[in-house]
């Protein structure tokens, strides 16, 4: 539902603009003036829209919307103001079905000839769509040049080799590759991280790792055992590897039984720089009448290769969710997380989409950013193997009693089962217990600032 309202209300932010602008003697520019003009004021335009999908999922259209297109136009006849800009526009998710918007208009003092094109495009047209994004930029009316955007997502076709081994590598690519040219081949990875020592990590989907050192691959491998399933949770699913039906060596398949074996890590092939090893895992099948070992994974790797980890350092970083609480406690109507002072602690990210990414900031803490701010939080146990399982957010931490929990969050609270809600303004922040050994404990935490 969220994700429809989002797509639908950038394109009817600012709508019914012509009929308006014929009322109000007002209209939206595309271009700032060539001829000389000024920026007489800045407003700007917040709010909530609540949903309401019982006309259309997709065309709903917000009395909210319409409302504000009236207001923005009014307010700059009123000033004598004829020509506007629409500098920014933002929507986020809140509670339930609702979203809340930021809209920045530009009110402009320009000269006889304002719709004189040459000067610089404005990010937003005056319905409240960029004016460059997706690949696509608007240079005349219904003409469009296409070119790639930094940070785009590439899917690259594969082959059709499904084959692992020592002489041929991961489906055609050898050990000894550099990135760039795993890159050129496979696309935009997944997920990227670095450590200290410089070596670095790339995820295909959720189930492909490679990892490189000095910029050369040096192993790849079906599954992780670096990163927890929290994180692979938030990477985008890749089908052309998550689903691939993988061979190793045109011997073994993906899901093949394997009898007569104890191991769960076989050595199958080696040569002298080489080595070629099988995951494995006991299935009980028939009714849970027969135990089968399974083939479920793989690790092609050089021999004697460095293995890729953090040091405890860039795992504990509790300055980063002081950093974040504090802010957060802070915050005001207006007022934003800057992701930038996170930036430097940064463990691994997602590529952006629509703008949008995740940061791992350190072993315990997870970000969501859109442009320079923080949209969500996430707080876990671990998200990176050998983390502490502690973090603190203020007055909430791991660990922590259920009871002692709601103590803190205060009877504004919402608990349901093993959940608690803080609903605020401008954020809503929910604590996740689980039944331990010392009773209901807090395990995670997740915010969400709109």
């Amino acid at each position: 539902m969220i994700k429809g309202l989002l797509m639908f209300v950038g394109v009817s932010l600012l709508i019914n603009t012509s009929q308006a602008e014929t009322q109000n003697h007002a209209e939206f520019l595309e271009f700032y003036p060539d001829c000389g003009f000024e920026i007489v004021d800045t407003v700007k335009h917040s709010g909530m829209i609540r949903s309401d999908f019982t006309k259309s999922p997709k065309f709903y259209i917000s009395e909210k919307m319409k409302k504000l297109h009236q207001d923005i136009l009014s307010k700059a006849e009123k000033n004598g103001i004829h020509f506007l800009v629409v500098k920014s526009r933002k929507l986020s998710p809140a509670y339930d079905e609702s979203m809340r918007f930021n809209v920045t208009v530009e009110y402009l003092k320009t000269c006889s000839d304002p719709h004189k094109r040459g000067g610089k495009a404005a990010k937003f047209d005056a319905l409240g769509q960029k004016l460059a994004t997706f690949g696509q930029i608007k240079v005349g009316k219904n003409k469009t040049i296409t070119f790639d955007l930094p940070h785009s997502i590439v899917r690259t076709e594969l082959s059709d080799n499904f084959t692992v081994s020592l002489d041929g590598g991961l489906y055609g690519i050898k050990l000894g590759t550099t990135i760039d040219e795993v890159v050129k081949t496979f696309g935009t990875p997944s997920f990227w991280s670095s450590n200290q020592e410089g070596m670095e990590i790339v995820a295909y989907g959720r189930r492909h790792w490679l990892t490189f050192e000095n910029s050369v691959l040096i192993a790849a491998k079906f599954g992780t055992s670096i990163f927890d399933v929290e994180l692979m949770n938030h990477l985008d699913f890749d089908e052309r590897f998550d689903d691939r039906k993988w061979k190793v060596e045109n011997s073994v398949q993906r899901d093949d039984a394997l009898p007569n074996t104890d191991k769960s890590s076989i050595p199958m092939f080696n040569n002298q720089s080489q080595s070629l090893l099988l995951d494995t895992e006991v299935m009980l099948e028939n009714r849970q009448e027969e135990k089968n070992r399974r083939v479920i994974g793989f690790e092609l790797k050089t021999n004697h290769a460095n293995s890729f980890s953090f040091d405890n350092t860039q795992l504990s970083q509790s300055n980063n969710q002081d950093y974040l609480f504090k802010t957060l406690s802070s915050i005001g109507e207006s007022a934003e997380i800057d992701v930038k002072p996170l930036l430097q602690s940064v463990l691994g990210k997602t590529p952006k989409k629509n703008g949008q990414q995740f940061l791992l900031i350190d072993g315990n803490t997870l970000v969501k950013a859109s442009a320079n701010s923080v949209t969500k939080i996430l707080l876990s146990s671990g998200y990176v193997d050998g983390a502490s399982p502690t973090w603190h957010f203020g007055p909430f931490y791991a660990g922590q009693s259920l009871d002692d929990a709601l103590a803190v969050a205060g009877d504004s609270a919402l608990h349901m089962l093993d959940v608690i809600e803080i609903e605020h303004n401008r954020f809503t922040m929910k604590l996740f217990a689980s039944e331990e050994a010392n009773g209901v404990q807090i395990y995670a935490m997740e915010v969400s600032i709109y």
